[in-house]
């Protein structure tokens, strides 16, 4: 048995490599420079963010001006039903009577819609947005109406573009299953 305290030349060979590895790992001059100056930017950032920090209000601080806030709001509501103290306050009356915005379809227009819902199942997706993205000829409640008509269900605040979205995404798959069941049946 060799005794462990007991140099070796190999044992002074590892150590010298080893030592000599460490030393070929020290950094270089302009890399100790780099990595200085990049913790010097990143010291700075957390200054900073450390100053900016202070001055964020805390919540504390805010309760006041959140009450504030509540009470002008409810001021706002009262002057908004008297019309003398909107007029003081230089707020805008609501006009009282005015035309309401029709939310219904004629006869007429219901019967174009069902016509309209015919003639675009023949379309392409391209054909049928470009034909349905004309405002001045299609209103969104004609759109609406024309969806109905596809059995589509469209949420009263729908868009135009998802109204047609809808519209074309419904004619396609009508498209692809009609395909799919002739294939089938040819197939028989």
């Amino acid at each position: 048995m060799t005794d462990p305290k007991i140099l070796t030349g190999k044992k002074i060979e590892v150590f010298l490599s080893k030592l000599a590895e460490l030393v070929e790992a020290l950094p270089t001059q302009e890399t100790k420079n780099k990595t200085n100056q990049e913790l010097n930017t990143l010291i700075n950032f957390l200054l900073e963010f450390q100053e900016r920090m202070k001055n964020v209000p805390t919540i504390e601080e805010t309760r006041e001006i959140s009450s504030n806030v509540e009470r002008l709001i409810t001021l706002v509501k009262i002057a908004d039903s008297d019309p003398f103290l909107s007029r003081t306050l230089g707020l805008q009356s609501q006009k009282i009577g005015g035309q309401p915005k029709r939310q219904f379809l004629t006869q007429a227009e219901r019967s174009k819609a069902k016509e309209l819902a015919e003639q675009i199942k023949g379309l392409s997706p391209e054909e049928l947005n470009k034909k349905l993205e004309d405002t001045n000829k299609y209103k969104v409640i004609l759109l609406k109406q024309i969806a109905n008509e596809l059995g589509i269900k469209v949420e009263s605040k729908a868009s135009r573009p998802s109204i047609i979205e809808k519209i074309s995404t419904k004619i396609s798959n009508v498209r692809g299953y009609e395909y799919l069941r002739n294939r089938k049946s040819e197939e028989l």
